[in-house]
């Protein structure tokens, strides 16, 4: 039917990859307009690598609009071990044509804990600008660090300002200095923020706060009790 996003390859079938919701939950719809009473069998795939399969078969009161079932819908938790702040490419495939839904999309994240709805935050209780300057010492709350752990920090911080997974010498490096009470995180990031590397990035109109949404939006998962605020 017109308007309808058809699965490539396929002239029967139609879907979505819609999204990664909350960071964590893949999800979109299947249907087959050849085989309409059929629940259609999905796989996810990370790094091209089968990782979950699960049936189209959750209610979306949206596809009513299309005039096909309401209840064509799949939907995958991503598993926690993803999140350790490697770029990966996640996709869906319909099965047992194994035919891509959409494209794929990109996940970026290091947050172990899943939490079933978006968090309310304070932008000044992560991030505080003073005088138009990042205040480094800031960024990463001490509720933060220890509940997500320094090494989500270093993650966060090569992806934010040098725009790339950390390469394992330099995660493991940092994290072992930091811990060490060698340096400390602000003064990590200060560093980081001054290399060569994080002024190529700015030199190519690269916004930090505007990249630094990644980390807000993990940071809005953590409980309001643990997360901290101005001081």
């Amino acid at each position: 039917m017109r308007g309808m996003p058809r699965v490539a390859q396929s002239r029967a079938l139609v879907g979505s990859f819609d999204a990664i919701d909350h960071g964590y939950e893949a999800s979109g719809w299947v249907f087959d307009m050849a085989q309409p009473g059929r629940f259609c069998a999905v796989e996810l795939r990370v790094d091209g690598q089968p990782v979950a399969q699960v049936e189209a078969n959750l209610p979306r009161a949206d596809l009513r609009a299309f005039r096909i079932r309401a209840d064509s819908g799949f939907r995958f938790t991503l598993p926690a071990a993803l999140f350790d702040g490697v770029i990966r490419s996640i996709e869906v495939f319909v099965l047992p044509e194994a035919l891509r839904i959409g494209a794929p999309r990109p996940l970026a994240a290091v947050i172990l804990d899943h939490k079933t709805n978006p968090k309310t935050f304070s932008v000044d209780s992560i991030l505080r600008l003073q005088d138009g300057g990042v205040d480094f010492d800031r960024i990463f709350t001490g509720p933060f660090l220890q509940r997500h752990g320094v090494r989500a920090a270093v993650a966060y911080a090569y992806l934010w300002l040098l725009k790339r997974p950390p390469d394992r010498a330099g995660w493991d490096h940092y994290s072992e200095r930091i811990l060490a009470g060698e340096t400390g995180v602000g003064s990590f990031l200060r560093d980081l923020a001054a290399s060569e590397e994080a002024q190529r990035a700015r030199r190519a109109g690269i916004d930090l706060t505007v990249e630094f949404e990644a980390v807000l939006n993990a940071a809005a998962r953590l409980p309001p009790e643990q997360r901290g605020g101005p001081g």
